[in-house]
């Protein structure tokens, strides 16, 4: 996001929004102050990353800085995100004797049942697996091991990261569209944890579509507008 004290957005920016881990806050946050070493700050971040602008917001705020409102797309709180995120763990170990095999099973996505038995695959999981969208969280999973290795890091970060109470308003912006497991708390987990003040957004898409085009254009419209109304001009 945006630092706060600039005026103009096409001003330097610092962006938040593919953080892997929220151990990186302590780079970010001296990363963020080698490009603007006072503040007011404005942080935001998406998925992960919204736990890791969180951090980052923490640490600004102990060296005496001004944080604005802390802006979460789609971010869950650590503790909501490992819970409901378990299945995954559970989905890649279930995949795990399988994986070298499935660029084959991309590749030829007509395969019948013989030829996906001899490859050592289960029919019902080549099946599953083909089915799943090919921008889908679970296919990527299986066709990168850099992704799995991530996602596992995220799901340990998250079990094991107990936040602080954030001491300056949140932002929290919702996908529309969820999975079911995910339920339907629209604050994503963040009320008891931000004390100086959380609102609620609902933006069109689901979790991977909604900073993309084109919901990304209704969703930087809305957020340009409530920063403006908090006195964060965007040019």
């Amino acid at each position: 996001m945006v630092s706060a004290s600039k005026s103009t957005w096409d001003l330097p920016l610092v962006y938040l929004l593919d953080i892997r881990d929220v151990l990186l806050a302590r780079h970010y946050a001296r990363y963020i102050r080698d490009i603007q070493p006072d503040g007011p700050y404005l942080l935001g971040g998406w998925s992960f990353g919204g736990v890791t602008a969180t951090e980052v917001a923490r640490l600004l705020l102990e060296q005496g800085h001004e944080v604005r409102p802390v802006v979460l797309l789609d971010g869950r709180a650590p503790e909501q995100m490992a819970h409901q995120l378990a299945g995954l763990t559970e989905f890649l170990d279930s995949w795990e004797p399988y994986l070298a095999a499935v660029p084959r099973l991309l590749a030829t996505p007509d395969l019948g049942d013989d030829d996906i038995e001899a490859s050592g695959v289960p029919v019902a999981l080549a099946r599953t697996m083909l089915s799943l969208d090919e921008h889908s969280i679970h296919r990527s999973l299986l066709t990168a091991p850099h992704a799995r290795a991530v996602a596992r890091a995220h799901i340990h970060a998250m079990r094991h990261h107990r936040p602080a109470a954030l001491t300056v308003p949140v932002i929290v912006v919702r996908a529309a569209d969820q999975p079911d497991v995910f339920g339907n708390d629209p604050l994503l987990g963040w009320r008891d944890l931000a004390t100086a003040g959380i609102t609620a957004h609902e933006a069109l898409g689901d979790h991977f579509s909604m900073p993309r085009s084109p919901n990304v254009s209704s969703l930087a419209t809305w957020l340009s507008s409530v920063l403006a109304g908090r006195g964060i001009e965007g040019g």
